[in-house]
């Protein structure tokens, strides 16, 4: 869930230069790729399950989603081939310190 988020106006460049909606939360899914330990690119997409929000959609449960084949489709794209392994982190189940 993103929080407090201010979207450029629709119609206008998406730096919000020409003007900003009112800061609403959205329930977003975001791909981040890494090179150099930057951010490069990020694609991101409507989380309509609301999965980020449920602590029991492990990975069992994700990868069967549309959301999943999508990014794993554009990982295939990015790569020119498979897209390759990947290590699953549910932070729902992280302890904290504290």
């Amino acid at each position: 869930m993103h929080e407090r988020l201010v979207p450029a106006t629709p119609g206008t460049p998406p730096d919000g230069k020409l003007g900003v909606r009112e800061p609403r939360t959205e329930h977003l899914l975001v791909l981040y790729e890494e090179k150099g330990g930057k951010i490069t690119r990020m694609w991101i997409r409507a989380d309509a399950e609301k999965l980020g929000q449920d602590p029991t959609a492990g990975e069992d449960v994700l990868v069967r989603t549309d959301a999943y084949k999508a990014f794993e489709a554009k990982i295939a794209e990015c790569k020119g081939g498979k897209a390759g392994d990947f290590i699953f982190h549910n932070y729902h189940n992280t302890p904290t310190v504290g």
